[in-house]
């Protein structure tokens, strides 16, 4: 609360409990009086009430990081390593093959991420890994419907039968909308590892 509004509605409960008990010759119950008392308590009650909401509302901004939580982002950081299968789709063009190794942490992170060993005890911290695995979820099914193993092994939205044929508009299509997928996934783990690591920076560690 403003030092003002506390000042005024401290000044508010004294001046009516005033004018409750003074009376010149004897004592008199006075109901205005003392209705406009416990309006004045009431005021500054509501005013302090507003204002230890105020500062329970920011309890996020000082919210405790675990040493559980640093372990957690670190696994996940080694798992879905920026210069493996991070930089492999945010550079990789699905119109082209590739191998079953590129994408195996993706399939990995989605298969495990369901552990409880593996959340985060911050529930900020959590809410952005759930996010950031159902985006993995979603691209990794994506993956695995629109691509087939071709001759030699590797993945690829074209089937070998139309290795040598002009690729139809369906192969185009899927091609594009997995190219959409990875990057949206790379946005969502960018903004995530952004976000941790600024909360990780700020908060206090406990055990």
């Amino acid at each position: 609360m403003l030092p003002a509004l506390r000042f005024t509605a401290l000044l508010g409960v004294l001046a009516t409990e005033a004018w409750v008990l003074w009376s010149p010759n004897e004592w008199v119950l006075k109901w205005d009086a003392l209705a406009g008392f416990f309006a004045a308590l009431l005021a500054l009650l509501l005013l302090e009430r507003k204002d230890h909401q105020v500062v329970t509302s920011g309890s996020p901004e000082t919210e405790r990081v675990t040493l559980a939580d640093v372990a957690v982002f670190d696994q996940l950081i080694g798992l879905l390593q920026p210069s493996g299968v991070i930089s492999f789709l945010r550079e990789h063009d699905f119109g082209g093959s590739f191998l079953r190794e590129d994408i195996a942490p993706l399939h990995t992170f989605v298969a495990i991420g369901g552990n409880p060993d593996n959340e985060f005890v911050t529930p900020s911290l959590e809410q952005e890994r759930q996010l950031l695995l159902a985006n993995a979820h979603d691209l990794a099914m994506l993956i695995a419907t629109y691509t087939s193993p071709n001759s030699v092994g590797n993945l690829s939205v074209l089937p070998n039968h139309l290795v040598n044929l002009p690729r139809p508009d369906w192969v185009l299509r899927e091609a594009k909308e997995l190219n959409e997928a990875a990057s949206a996934f790379v946005e969502i783990y960018d903004n995530f590892v952004r976000f941790c690591r600024v909360k990780i920076a700020k908060g206090s560690l406990h055990c």
